[in-house]
């Protein structure tokens, strides 16, 4: 994978960037927000990415380590991964419009016991 990226907006009032990734399997126009939309570069993608610039003389070089090391890497691997073999999410298509109630302990933490997965388990179809 080639990871691609472009510099789309500056602003300065907000000291950030906004940096649109892509790769070469995955162009702007695959990852568009709105499909279909065939010219040019499109408005907006789903890898546009909001930097905040901390340092205000940052280095071309420190630049492009930052937008790098920013870059949603595991999303795209996925996404590049999905074109090739669609997942079928068996397990996520049986709970839509399913409502599942957990309890939190008194701590707020989630009550994960192994009952409560059974118990969903033996509501899927």
């Amino acid at each position: 994978m080639k990871l691609n990226y472009r510099i789309i907006a500056v602003d300065p009032a907000d000291s950030a960037i906004t940096v649109r990734y892509s790769t070469d399997a995955l162009t702007e126009q695959a990852l568009s927000s709105e499909p279909g939309d065939a010219k040019g570069s499109p408005d907006r993608c789903r890898t546009d990415y909001n930097l905040t610039l901390w340092k205000h003389d940052i280095s071309v070089e420190e630049l492009h380590d930052l937008i790098v090391r920013s870059a949603p890497r595991d999303w795209l691997k996925l996404k590049e991964r999905t074109l090739k073999e669609p997942p079928a999410l068996a397990a996520a298509t049986a709970l839509i419009g399913r409502t599942h109630t957990v309890s939190l302990t008194e701590d707020g933490e989630i009550d994960l016991t192994p009952e409560l997965g059974r118990t969903l388990a033996e509501e899927l179809p």
